[in-house]
């Protein structure tokens, strides 16, 4: 698999209000190695003094700005999420054409999921069986990342474009569903594969399935 890109959004590159910039740049060279060390090695087989001399700080530092491992983690995860939300959002504000701009969603996240696999198999790992405080901070992002598709298909259901009887939330779960499903059996096995193509075609049987006046489950 390709080395993963940054996870950094162009509004991420500045400090926030507050922060020293260089505190802010202390952590962000924290976090990228961070993200490096877990998308080769995975959670159990990084740990911070990794971390630490892949940053150039000390491990005394990386417990000061993160606290813990799965604190780093956490901080991570919250890049990850934030660029992905950022970037579909985006997609949408410049997508007139309901039917382009889902096949732009899909077409995007499953990219992410390619790029950076290794990456939220971590994320997953810890978000569906890990620690109370994780799995609510995976969940909110989840959360608020799915909540764009479901305005998606619910102002698609009132243009006509998709039948109205037919759960916002099921086609949500039947898409990304679909998507998670491809990446677990292709990525991590390092299969073969065409993304875009198979976006392409679980987009089309989709909107067949889905049309308005399809006799499909009437």
């Amino acid at each position: 698999m390709n080395k993963p890109t940054e996870l950094v959004t162009k509004a991420q590159r500045a400090a926030p209000s507050g922060m020293s910039k260089r505190v802010f740049n202390t952590r962000v060279k924290i976090l990228n190695a961070a993200r490096l060390r877990l998308t080769s090695r995975g959670f159990e087989k990084t740990t911070t003094a990794d971390i630490a001399r892949s940053s150039g700080v000390s491990e005394g530092t990386v417990f000061q700005h993160f606290g813990t491992k799965m604190g780093l983690l956490g901080a991570v995860m919250d890049q990850y999420y934030e660029r992905l939300i950022s970037e579909s959002a985006q997609i949408i504000e410049t997508t007139a054409n309901p039917q382009e701009c889902l096949s732009r969603l899909l077409t995007h996240y499953a990219l992410q999921l390619e790029e950076h696999w290794d990456l939220i198999r971590v994320f997953n790992q810890f978000g569906r069986y890990g620690r109370d405080t994780f799995v609510t901070r995976f969940n909110d992002h989840n959360r608020a990342y799915t909540a764009l598709y479901l305005t998606q298909f619910r102002a698609m259901q009132v243009d006509g474009i998709i039948r109205a009887d037919i759960r916002a939330e099921f086609s949500r779960d039947l898409l990304l569903g679909g998507l998670e499903h491809y990446a677990i059996g292709h990525f991590s096995r390092d299969r073969v594969h065409d993304t875009k193509a198979h976006v392409a075609q679980l987009i089309q049987v989709f909107l067949e399935g889905n049309a308005v006046g399809s006799g499909f489950g009437s």
